[in-house]
């Protein structure tokens, strides 16, 4: 078949008119945010949405000049900074080819070892297919091979005859563990009522993957599919990743940096257990894994810290000398308590801040931590 180039990929006239119409409200929208946000609270939360607005306004914007044009002998991608030139006998192979109903992307890797990533509006046709296939595809390669070395595990059964349908039944399950995990942890970040449960079940999960590899015996692996075996790693990621996250928005620890080595010990220790069931981790999935460690291990620590210690709390008056206000929470300025100095900034709910006044008083609890790590509530004088 003899195809007609030059061929060109953007948006058609009114989906671009539309396409910039919404960049331009989500751009005002932002910026409407920013300019009216009040200085009460939640504070914190007005820049976020207005950032997210404000970006998502500009990307849609600058992905109007994205065009993509096909030659014979070569193709001409206009970003959104430079145009990139690239001929046909340039190019060594193809990876992350994406195909969406709003426009497509892949990556072009060039003799020079050096990559074009092309990220554009339109719908891919056959002629964008016929000309990209032509070259080999890294991702089909991968999956190619990652689908060779799942029938050559022994783990999925005896011979190569039984293993696909273990291999079927196994991908199964693993795809309704991962659902339960992202949703878990879609409970644990966006509202963790009731809040024991919620992070109970968060700690939990990833504990169960990691059970659940040893019980597979070879058959799953806590990162992505690969060796041989499927991974289970949507049963644990955005869960740890959570606990992390709720350590960090929700729990008084006295002392920060204490707590950080404290974590980071646990998760020293979590990553060795990690390691005895992944062999063969790169460098890339090994700093994965140590920040999903990490917050698992330090969000873990702070919670348990909090939820098992049963000791007295100790009790501090201070006097509030300013009311700020911030991106994370109500910060209060109150005067020293435990090894805090005068001036430092305790964090309230949105109630507790309505009420307080500068010059007024309030106290600081703190409790010893049944790891040793001393933490804090605040209350009215009792």
């Amino acid at each position: 078949m003899n195809d007609i180039y030059p061929r060109v990929y953007k948006y058609g006239p009114w989906t671009a008119a539309l396409t910039g119409l919404c960049g331009l409200l989500f751009a005002g929208a932002g910026a409407a945010l920013v300019l009216l946000a009040p200085k009460t609270n939640p504070a914190w939360l007005i820049p976020v949405i207005a950032d997210g607005l404000a970006g998502a306004g500009v990307i849609v914007v600058l992905s109007l000049t994205c065009r993509l044009t096909l030659y014979e002998d070569r193709f001409e991608y206009r970003g959104l900074v430079a145009t990139r030139r690239v001929a046909r006998q340039d190019i060594v192979r193809t990876a992350n080819v994406r195909h969406q109903t709003t426009g497509m992307s892949l990556t072009v890797v060039l003799k020079s070892g050096r990559k074009v990533k092309i990220g554009c509006p339109g719908r891919a046709d056959e002629v964008f297919a016929r000309w990209f296939d032509a070259f080999p595809n890294a991702q089909a390669e991968a999956e190619e091979a990652q689908g060779e070395a799942l029938l050559a595990n022994p783990a999925f059964g005896p011979d190569e005859a039984v293993r696909p349908a273990a291999i079927l039944r196994d991908h199964r399950w693993l795809t309704w563990l991962s659902r339960a995990g992202w949703a878990a942890g879609m409970w644990g970040l966006i509202y963790p009522w009731p809040y024991p449960v919620c992070l109970m079940t968060l700690l939990a999960l990833p504990a169960a993957a990691y059970g659940l590899v040893i019980l597979s015996r070879g058959r799953w692996s806590l990162g992505d599919a690969k060796d041989g075996r499927l991974g289970i790693d949507g049963l644990a990621g955005l869960p740890a990743m959570g606990v992390g996250l709720r350590a960090m928005l929700d729990d008084g620890v006295v002392d920060w940096i204490l707590a950080a080595v404290a974590g980071g010990v646990v998760a020293l220790g979590l990553l060795l257990l990690v390691l005895a069931v992944e062999h063969r981790l790169k460098w890339g999935q090994m700093a994965v894994m140590m920040a999903v460690c990490y917050a698992y291990g330090w969000g873990g620590l702070i919670y348990l810290n909090m939820h098992f210690d049963n000791a007295p709390a100790k009790t501090y008056p201070v006097r509030v000398l300013s009311l700020e206000t911030g991106e994370h929470g109500n910060p209060v300025k109150v005067t020293a308590w435990a090894s805090r100095p005068s001036g430092n900034t305790v964090t309230v709910g949105d109630r507790d801040y309505r009420e307080l006044k500068v010059g007024g008083t309030m106290c600081i609890f703190v409790f010893p931590g049944a790891a040793r790590i001393p933490w804090y509530q605040y209350g009215p004088c009792k």
